[in-house]
C-alpha cells in the first residue's frame, strides 16, 4: 500500500463502473459495481456476501491502454436491505509506485472528465472562507460560484492581519489590498454567485 503520509493517496472519485470482483477461494469473478475509487481503496456494491479481511482484487480499464490491476482487502462490510446488496470498503495493498502513480492519473482524468467547469465553485469557512473570496474576486471567469462562512473581513485594516500580511507579503501595505477580499469586492463585484 502507498505510503500514507502522502497526501496524494486520498484524492477521491465517485463513480459507477461495473467490474469483475476476483475473490481468494472463489472459482468465478463475483460481478459488482465500483462507486468510489480513491487513492488508498474503493467502494464496491455486490449482491455476494464476502468476509471482511478477503483478499480481492479487480481490473480498472483505461482507455487506450492496459487495465490496471489493483490488489486490496476487504476492510468492511455492510449490508443493504433496501436493494438487497452488500457494500465492502476495499484497501488496496501491495500496489507499486508505478501502479499508485497510474491510479491517480486515472482519477484526476476521471475528475477532470466528468466534472462541468460551467459548475465549478469554491468555498471555505472562516480563514479559508476569505482565501475562497480572494481566489474567486482574484478568477472570476475560473468560478461559477463563491461561498464564504463566517469568513474573517477586512484583515489588511486590523492588527492581526497587518501582522499576519507583513510576515507574508512584506512590508508594503498596497501589496495586501490585492489579497484582502473587502478591498477587492469594494473595486469590482464577483460577477458569479456569492452564497
Amino acid at each position: 500500500m502507498a505510503d500514507p503520509s502522502n497526501r496524494r493517496v486520498f484524492y477521491r472519485q465517485p463513480m459507477y463502473l461495473r467490474i469483475n470482483l476476483r475473490v481468494s477461494g472463489v472459482r468465478a469473478p463475483v460481478p459488482a459495481t465500483l462507486v468510489d475509487l480513491s487513492g488508498g481503496g474503493g467502494m464496491v456494491t455486490a449482491r455476494t456476501i464476502l468476509k471482511p479481511q478477503a483478499a480481492v482484487e479487480f481490473d480498472l480499464p483505461r482507455e487506450g491502454q492496459p487495465h490496471l490491476r489493483l490488489p486490496g482487502k476487504v476492510r468492511k462490510v455492510s449490508y443493504s436491505a433496501s436493494d438487497r446488496s452488500f457494500k465492502y470498503a476495499v484497501e488496496f495493498e501491495t500496489v507499486d509506485h508505478e501502479t499508485q502513480e497510474a491510479l491517480l492519473r486515472f482519477i484526476i482524468d476521471e475528475q477532470r472528465r466528468t466534472i462541468s467547469v460551467a459548475r465549478r465553485g469554491i468555498f471555505g469557512h472562516s480563514m479559508g472562507g476569505h482565501g475562497a473570496l480572494v481566489t474567486a474576486l482574484r478568477n472570476p471567469s475560473r468560478w461559477q460560484s463563491v461561498s464564504a462562512f463566517s469568513p474573517i473581513s477586512n484583515p489588511a485594516a486590523v492588527p492581526w492581519g497587518k501582522k499576519a500580511f507583513g510576515n507574508y507579503l512584506g512590508a508594503d501595505a498596497a501589496t495586501w489590498q490585492q489579497w484582502d477580499a473587502s478591498v477587492l469586492m469594494r473595486r469590482k463585484a464577483y460577477p458569479g454567485h456569492i452564497l
